[in-house]
């Protein structure tokens, strides 16, 4: 199974999206962020105002937008201000509060319904980074079967905001045999 890891013990880790990711940004004014598709590829759609359309490359979105993509989709959406989001194949995301006014303590949140995003904030290549993480829970689901929440934080050295925050989701298994 692609994504899966083996433990000790038996027990197999499967990455999971969380619902919720929250990236902060540092803007030095306030601004109004503008964002639009920049790159589509295969079946990939975009909801404005409730109505679905193809997405197309220079489509301007909008803060209740949502994207989706199909096996073969892929979208890339690219800001005013540098942050880049990419949305794989297979996903649905909410696109919230990453357009709009922006200040200096303004977070972007986003809802991932499922699939796989990535988001990229402007933090220059060789920045001293540290992911600060915090364990928020840990449960059993089922027999054998536990789910792991942590809190990440990326510090970036030399910034007031963190580069990054968002909650992971990490569901640990025992391979079942039959």
């Amino acid at each position: 199974m692609r994504g899966v890891k083996t433990c000790k013990g038996g027990f197999r880790v499967l990455p999971m999206a969380a619902g919720m990711l929250i990236l902060t940004v540092s803007s030095a004014v306030a601004e109004d962020r503008t964002c639009e598709i920049s790159q589509a590829s295969g079946q990939a759609s975009l909801t404005h105002e409730g109505k679905r359309a193809k997405a197309a490359v220079g489509t301007q979105v909008s803060a209740k937008d949502t994207v989706r993509t199909g096996g073969d989709g892929r979208l890339e959406i690219q800001c005013s201000d540098g942050v880049v989001v990419t949305i794989g194949a297979e996903t649905e995301l909410g696109l919230g509060s990453l357009v709009g006014e922006q200040g200096p303590s303004e977070s972007i949140a986003m809802s991932l319904h499922r699939g796989i995003a990535r988001f990229l904030a402007p933090v220059r290549t060789g920045s001293r980074v540290r992911n600060h993480v915090v364990l928020t829970d840990f449960r059993e689901r089922a027999p054998d079967r536990y789910l792991q929440k942590t809190t990440n934080t990326l510090e970036v050295e030399g910034l007031d905001k963190p580069g990054m925050v968002a909650d992971w989701l990490v569901l640990w298994f025992r391979e079942l045999t039959s």
